[in-house]
């Protein structure tokens, strides 16, 4: 891989909620007081139960949508492995089963393979399959892991993957895009200039893209590392940024050929999908919610349909539509109860304590959960807490 160039560019620089379902507390004796706990912990979504949106189906927390170019099917991470799904939602289908960590997809323009990010090998390279989930191939053997942003074809019509990472030994430490084969073959620079999450325009010839590295929660973020969209014209060689918002615009999408989505905290403090005209700057918002942040989002390539992913559930939108509103998706699965609960030893997790006052009774933080206990060692324990935060800073009244 060559460095020819010298970046164009000085230099600068999504969790799993569990809802604990169950608790059988069990009681060892060393010394003084130590707390012993055997929990069942449920992989479900606590705060999915009574939402006014809720879509009905015992799939929680899927994440990381793609769609299909012709925006029939959506394929999702769940449970670790990637299921299909139609658009209007019902039952989905497993495309893989590993031990290890499936995640972001990508269609190819044709449609006739997904491509995905997988840690099987230990690190996160992709890999390729079939939309029925066979002929899986593995793309790409790299050492350090990447990010796949896109699959789509270059100028002259060749299938390319996208992806992000830290192949060269850099003295500025930042990522750069690259590309390789759908076939597999040697990554190479989309362009020198440092960033992440390129994805090609439709006929190939343009490559947005971000830079900056803050954390999306920083909202409105002022600072040199914000998150800013950038497009590189591949005919003519140049940059243009796409805005001069002073917050963070990230994770591009083309909508056609001149237009592009993003993710953007620009309206209140909820990131939501917008669409920038890259020639005339002109932005409109797709998606106005107010409370919960879009964490990521996909669209076809005519810019019609959009999937994206909000907290524990799947939307998708149709943009021809009079008044385009997000549809949260129903989708159920067969079930897996070995996945569905697991029994957890905590009985060297207690990370806080603290003593009645009185001295008859003692309350502990463990797994994240707030106990209290009489000190006798046949002493029952009451739950006092159970929600998907980490409770901490334990203190008696007196």
């Amino acid at each position: 891989m060559s460095r020819t160039r010298r970046n164009p560019f000085p230099g600068e620089s999504n969790p799993a909620t569990y809802r604990t379902s169950d608790v059988r507390p069990r009681f060892a004796r060393c010394t003084g007081v130590v707390l012993g706990i055997l929990l069942l912990a449920s992989g479900a979504d606590a705060t999915s139960q009574g939402s006014p949106d809720a879509a009905p189906g015992n799939v929680g927390l899927p994440r990381f949508p793609s769609i299909s170019p012709d925006g029939s099917t959506v394929v999702f991470s769940w449970r670790g492995d990637l299921w299909k799904v139609s658009r209007s939602g019902g039952k989905a289908i497993r495309l893989t089963s590993h031990p290890a960590r499936e995640h972001d997809s990508a269609w190819s323009p044709d449609g006739s393979r997904i491509v995905f990010e997988s840690d099987r090998d230990g690190v996160t390279n992709l890999w390729s399959m079939t939309p029925d989930g066979t002929d899986i191939r593995r793309v790409t053997t790299l050492d350090a892991s990447v990010d796949l942003t896109d699959v789509g074809a270059d100028a002259d019509g060749a299938p390319w993957i996208a992806f992000t990472g830290a192949l060269e030994a850099e003295p500025y430490r930042e990522t750069r895009p690259y590309e390789v084969p759908l076939a597999g073959g040697e990554p190479r620079r989309v362009h020198d200039a440092f960033g992440s999450g390129a994805v090609r325009s439709a006929d190939g010839r343009r490559v947005a893209f971000e830079r900056g590295g803050v954390r999306t929660t920083r909202r409105h973020y002022r600072g040199a590392d914000r998150r800013d969209l950038w497009v590189f014209d591949t005919m003519l060689g140049t940059f243009t940024k796409v805005d001069d918002w002073i917050g963070n615009d990230f994770d591009p999408r083309w909508a056609d050929s001149e237009r592009v989505f993003f993710l953007s905290d620009r309206d209140g403090d909820t990131v939501n999908v917008h669409r920038a005209s890259v020639d005339t700057g002109v932005i409109d918002p797709i998606t106005r919610f107010d409370d919960i942040d879009v964490h990521s989002f996909d669209a076809t390539p005519d810019g019609r349909f959009i999937v994206l992913h909000r907290w524990d559930r799947l939307y998708t939108i149709d943009l021809e539509d009079e008044d385009p509103t997000p549809v949260p998706l129903r989708i159920v699965a067969a079930e897996d109860a070995l996945s569905d609960e697991r029994v957890v030893d905590v009985s060297r997790r207690v990370t806080e304590a603290a003593l009645n006052p009185d001295g008859e009774s003692m309350a502990v933080v463990a797994w994240g959960d707030v106990f209290v206990r009489g000190v006798d060692d046949d002493a029952e324990t009451v739950r006092v807490t159970a929600t998907p935060g980490r409770e901490f800073d334990l203190a008696w009244s007196p």
